[in-house]
């Protein structure tokens, strides 16, 4: 992930309080990306997806870690939110597009 991902409730164990202070301390210490794209897929896109996969996920717990990541907040100058719910063809040939454009403008 590009940024912190240990999230803390009330009541969670010190080693975790822990784990999440280091972790927040090492990005901290980094420098942010200047470009991050977030890949973005409906929730009933992904349920969809996986129902057609040969080897399935659990749909509890991919409807758990949608939800845990479904806001992402990357440590970078720019986040681009790429939707991600057309079929692979479709969206490879605008991600490209996007991939490169955001480069280009990314020269001095």
């Amino acid at each position: 992930m590009d940024g912190p991902r240990i999230t803390l409730r009330i009541g969670s164990d010190r080693i975790l309080q822990v784990l999440a202070s280091l972790e927040k301390r090492i990005y901290d210490s980094m420098p942010c990306t200047d470009n991050c794209i977030v890949f973005d897929v409906p929730l009933n896109v992904a349920l969809t997806r996986n129902s057609s996969r040969e080897i399935k996920e659990d749909e509890e717990g991919l409807i758990r870690r949608f939800n845990e990541n479904k806001d992402p907040a990357p440590i970078c100058l720019k986040r681009v939110v790429f939707d991600n719910s057309e079929d692979l063809s479709l969206s490879l040939k605008r991600f490209r597009s996007l991939y490169w454009r955001l480069i280009c403008d990314s020269q001095p």
